[in-house]
């Protein structure tokens, strides 16, 4: 780790630690007043007026069983959160009660309070609140969503702190999400096996990265963004063409972020100090201040957190933990309510990160050490502005969303292994570095009549460019251009989707969008030939609900996604033909009616023409293909269960059997028809039980995930295994007041396995690579919220 960065890291560290010294020092009269909000909620049934609610305040509200769709009146009022609510359930026979600072419990009216010591006894378990999700551009609780749909809440199902928490943590607790073992700011994702490659190509995407209501990624690698203030993480499973365009065939990984409060002023902050397997120390820490500048009209949210992870592989006569990685970031974002009704949300947000090096080895996955002429370090920079104007014209709600993204990778390999494929002597030392420029515009309105339907309608203009430059250094310094490239896309649709209810109890949505895709592929930037080329598509989808008993909501839903086609960049210079999923879904959700069981199930199936999939050239560039036509089949599911008196159950499985039916003319069928990195099976489970120690409210958790065996490539010189593996973890939490302790352990049992069979492109054909599990790490963390 280098010098500098040491004392950087441990200002920044310090720097995180302020609100725990300013929370407590805003003003007393914050902490005694509650926070106020000016709510505009339309008239119609109770759940959906409870959705509406709980968009409006990040406020979550449960009960035994679902919330009742009797009708309710409109509240177009500024008022706290309990009295909002207070007058949403007049004449509904309930009323709230507050058991956690954001979670709200309905109770009957006529129910009695219990005694008892809340100091020795535990606390109760409070049903499973439905969470409120927007990832299908509206408002609606998750038990009402006729679609395949996972939600991950950071700090629901683990204490890690969340400027250590990203991708591959909801990968691990979402059935059907995988992503690749790269390193930081390197990773692909996948949904339910639909997987192209492992490597880093200039193909789009099967997964549409988005951050609130702008596209993080077309076809960039996964930001890694950290869960620091983040509301939830939605997992969108399935095609998601219509509302989503083109890219979206796996689905969409969705980042909610927390927004500024008008009501009132508060400050969180995190410290913790990480100890790994070999008694090196990492470390990090997180805050968040919210503070309202003009009183319920304009409010300003800043995030910052910082944090150094120790590396586990050592570079035999170069350096020990070699892939150390530390990552700094910070979002500000801004909102204004000038008038009723009307809503600005603008802000920034910046992350870096930093590895020292790679995190593979070549002698087998047990081994943390390899023997290497050349570091290969890697950098990520991702940076996004956005903002969104929302409010009602008429009888309407407009939604305008304006983002723009930039993101850096710059990675390094030694290529000595390839160096007779350039005719150059060994060593040789490879840069490869991207910028991707992401440009999303969004304009749709909304309409909800009296009469149960609901439609929405939109333009959209996406634009996407792309700059790659790859270079090699010989032992001369000489300098030898292998790539330069420039890729641009631009997407115009119009979208749109019906809500209706043919029959009680029964729903039906209709969702379209008409696109047009412009591509430009300029191969090679230093002569100036452009490729350009055109595709228009139509993506559809159908949906149908059925709830034939209250608690049980069955679904069936067809949709299709659509990738354009392009120029081979990095191989022959061909043109490779777009490809196009459908998929259609069977599915169930259930909430008892005691509120202490929720069941999500799906069964699927996707047929993909055409599957684009980035290669490996033998001289370690990667270019595009078209590989041949896929078939997927498989089977979603996750329980939520209180079984005992504070006790908490959460499992998630994923049986899926995802293979290439038909090789194309360029690409030898091999025996093992696996499509890439998807395991056929995965699972996870957490066991947590809830009590009570004096004045302290505490929580002992384990969790358990499970990886399936997978293979690398379709490519017979690459088609490499990686075997199952199971991870354990556990930890312990301690709240009291305002401040939390918590003691997290990951991979308990310090357990060796290889997770990715890949690390460098350059000499991979010359000798196996293993992607060791990361060792044990225990983690102390100690925060204060005001």
């Amino acid at each position: 780790m280098p010098g500098s960065w040491t004392s950087s890291f441990v200002a920044k560290a310090m720097w995180c630690a302020f609100p725990l010294a300013a929370a407590t020092s805003l003003p007393a009269q914050a902490e005694a007043r509650e926070a106020r909000y000016r709510f505009d909620i339309a008239a119609g049934p109770l759940n959906e007026s409870i959705a509406a609610f709980t968009a409006q305040t990040g406020i979550s509200v449960g009960m035994p069983g679902r919330v009742p769709t009797q009708h309710v009146e409109r509240l177009h009022a500024r008022l706290t959160a309990h009295q909002a609510l207070e007058r949403l359930l007049r004449g509904t026979g309930l009323r709230p009660r507050r058991i956690a600072p954001d979670v709200y419990r309905l109770e009957p009216t006529g129910r009695a309070r219990r005694g008892g010591s809340p100091a020795t006894t535990a606390p109760p378990s409070p049903p499973i609140a439905d969470i409120v999700v927007t990832g299908r551009k509206q408002s609606e609780a998750l038990s009402d969503v006729a679609a395949p749909l996972s939600v991950f809440v950071p700090g629901r199902v683990t204490s890690l702190p969340p400027d250590a928490t990203g991708s591959r943590d909801v990968a691990r607790q979402t059935p059907g999400l995988v992503a690749t073992n790269a390193g930081p700011g390197g990773n692909r994702l996948f949904i339910r096996g639909i997987a192209d490659s492992p490597f880093s190509g200039f193909g789009q995407s099967t997964v549409a990265i988005q951050i609130d209501e702008g596209r993080a990624t077309y076809d960039g690698p996964d930001p890694d963004l950290r869960l620091v203030d983040i509301d939830r993480v939605e997992v969108l499973k399935g095609p998601q063409g219509p509302l989503y365009g083109t890219g979206a065939l796996g689905g969409v990984y969705r980042l909610v972020t927390r927004k500024p409060v008008l009501g009132a002023a508060s400050a969180s902050g995190m410290l913790h100090g990480d100890l790994a397997y070999d008694g090196q120390l990492g470390g990090g820490g997180s805050a968040v201040i919210n503070l309202p500048l003009v009183s319920d009209t304009l409010a300003l949210r800043g995030v910052g957190y910082a944090s150094y992870r120790p590396g586990w592989i050592e570079d035999v006569g170069l350096a020990e933990n070699a892939n150390w990685s530390r990552v700094a970031g910070g979002r500000l974002a801004v909102r204004y309510a000038p008038v009723s009704g009307w809503t600005l949300d603008a802000g920034a947000l910046l992350q870096d990160v930093r590895t020292g090096d790679s995190q593979y080895v070549v002698a087998d996955a047990e081994t943390l050490s390899r023997n290497v002429r050349i570091r290969e370090p890697s950098s990520s920079r991702f940076a996004m502005a956005s903002a969104r104007l929302q409010g009602p014209v008429g009888k309407l709600d407009l939604t305008v969303a304006t983002s723009m993204d930039w993101q850096n990778i710059r990675r390094t390999f030694d290529a000595s292994a390839a160096a007779d494929a350039f005719a150059l002597a060994p060593p040789l030392r490879a840069t490869d570095a991207r910028r991707y420029r992401v440009f999303d515009q969004e304009v749709r309105v909304e309409r909800n009549s009296a009469k149960g339907m609901r439609w929405m309608a939109g333009i959209s203009y996406l634009s996407a460019t792309t700059y790659g430059k790859g270079t090699l250094f010989a032992a001369s310094d000489d300098q030898h251009t292998i790539v330069d490239v420039r890729r641009k896309v631009s997407e115009m649709a119009v979208f749109g989707q019906a809500d209706l209810r043919p029959l009680p109890g029964m729903t039906a949505s209709l969702g379209a969008r008409l696109f047009r895709n412009l591509i430009e592929d300029e191969t090679d930037r230093s002569e100036g030939h452009v490729e350009a080329g055109q595709f228009i598509g139509f993506s559809p989808s159908l949906s149908l609900g059925w709830r034939p008993v209250e608690p049980l909501l069955v679904y069936l839903r067809y949709a299709n996604a659509v990738r354009p086609g392009g120029v081979a960049i990095g191989g022959s210079g061909q043109r490779y033909d777009a490809d196009e999923l459908s998929n259609i879904d069977l599915g169930a959700r259930l909430e008892s009616p005691s509120g202490r069981l929720s069941i999500d199930a799906a069964a699927y199936r996707s047929v993909w023409q055409h599957v684009q999939s980035d290669y490996l050239l033998d001289n370690g560039l990667v270019a595009t293909r078209n590989a041949g036509d896929a078939r997927s089949l498989g089977i979603d599911m996750s329980v939520r269960w209180l079984p005992l008196f504070g006790w908490k159950l959460e499992t998630g499985l994923s049986l899926q059997r995802s293979r290439l039916e038909r090789a194309s003319g360029a690409l030898d069928m091999v025996r093992d028809s696996r499509m890439p990195i998807v395991p056929d099976i995965s699972g996870n489970a957490r066991l947590a039980h809830d009590f009570s120690l004096g004045t302290w409210q505490a929580t002992v958790g384990a969790d358990v995930s499970f990886i399936g065996p997978t293979r690398l490539s379709f490519d017979p010189g690459l088609d490499r295994r990686t075997p199952s593996y199971t991870v354990l973890g556990a930890d312990v939490q301690f709240a009291m007041d305002r401040w939390r302790v918590g003691l997290d352990v990951r991979n308990a049992l310090n357990i060796r396995g290889d997770s990715f069979a890949f690390g460098n492109p350059f000499s991979i054909f010359a000798e196996r690579q293993y992607t060791p599990i990361a060792p044990r790490t225990i983690m102390l963390s100690l925060s204060y919220s005001r």
